[in-house]
């Protein structure tokens, strides 16, 4: 409340002398008032500036290791990857992460956790925008619509703030060749039609190569490897290979052969123990007494696939509901 006391004083002040003063009128008495009037609505009101969206993202890394469970890899490249584009002032290009895996193991949660750590409003900042391919792009006869739509959608954002955040959802189900549109924004150019896109962090969400991640854990697990043994060089090329070859909204895409996408993200299958602990911060954030038979009760009403039901069918995605059953 002083800052704002603070600020209109300093409005008033520039008010009155520009007014008064022979020196300053006209023209200058506009900008000035403009200036500061900005300052005083974006104290209040959210801007594309260093109050409103982080240039450090000191939590980034404690949010993920906290409240992501069974994926070490994701975890370490994504905090690295978003860390390193945030305080780079000047990156070559913007960033594209493409997150790939079963349903429920967390791509959207790591997604919603980049904007909270990124945005002072979180996922509820204007400069994130989430677009779902089944919402947003049902119709693979509009193509050409879709194309223009979405050029239109990320240029006018972009304009409007060059840290802007896009996340993609369901890509696997984009129309073939819509994802294409991405590749003027996201080449290695200063600016398109006078817009920096550099600043900018593309996320895309993809179901597309699970079936290829879950296998390759298997097969590790079955010669008694540990899980934590997998690195991202292992599992990378096995996703980018299914991405170009499986058909969806990335098949045989311009965006993988010319190395636009920086990093294909593998979530891996969840084991019972991940679960477990999805069901236990789940559970905390109801505010309920967390016991151990509480956990297990909830655990056993999920589905869980061979070899042995170690890993989960559904990962998290049905824990809360099957917690509000339970309690």
């Amino acid at each position: 409340m002083k800052k704002a006391i603070v600020i209109f004083m300093i409005l008033c002040f520039f008010t009155t002398y520009t007014v008064a003063s022979p020196l300053l009128a006209g023209g200058t008495l506009v900008v000035v008032a403009g200036l500061v009037g900005k300052l005083f609505f974006c104290h209040f009101k959210e801007c594309c500036n260093d109050k409103w969206i982080s240039q450090e993202l000191p939590n980034l890394k404690a949010e993920l290791s906290n409240k992501v469970f069974g994926q070490h890899i994701a975890i370490q490249v994504v905090h690295k990857a978003i860390e390193g584009h945030i305080k780079n002032k000047s990156p070559s290009k913007a960033l594209v992460l493409s997150l790939h895996g079963s349903t429920g193991c967390g791509k959207n949660h790591v997604s919603n956790i980049i904007a909270d750590s990124l945005y002072k409003l979180g996922r509820k900042s204007k400069y994130r925008h989430l677009i779902i391919a089944t919402h947003d792009f049902p119709h693979k006869e509009r193509l050409p619509e879709y194309k223009d739509k979405l050029i239109n959608f990320i240029s006018e954002k972009v304009k409007a703030c060059p840290k802007t955040l896009f996340i993609f959802d369901e890509v696997d189900k984009v129309p073939e060749g819509l994802m294409d549109t991405l590749r003027p924004f996201l080449e290695h150019h200063e600016k398109v039609d006078g817009v920096d896109y550099r600043k900018s962090i593309f996320i895309l969400l993809s179901n597309t190569g699970a079936e290829m991640i879950n296998g390759f854990v298997i097969n590790h697990w079955r010669k008694g490897n540990k899980r934590e043994d997998l690195t991202f060089k292992d599992l990378e090329p096995v996703i980018n290979n299914g991405a170009f070859n499986i058909k969806g909204g990335l098949w045989h895409s311009n965006l993988i052969k010319n190395f636009l996408i920086d990093f294909f993200v593998p979530f891996l299958p969840l084991e019972r123990s991940h679960v477990k602990e999805c069901i236990r911060a789940d559970l905390l954030a109801k505010n309920v007494t967390v016991t151990e038979t509480m956990i297990n009760e909830v655990a056993n009403l999920l589905q869980y696939s061979s070899p042995d039901k170690i890993f989960s069918s559904t990962g998290c995605k049905q824990v809360s509901t099957k917690v509000y059953y339970v309690i």
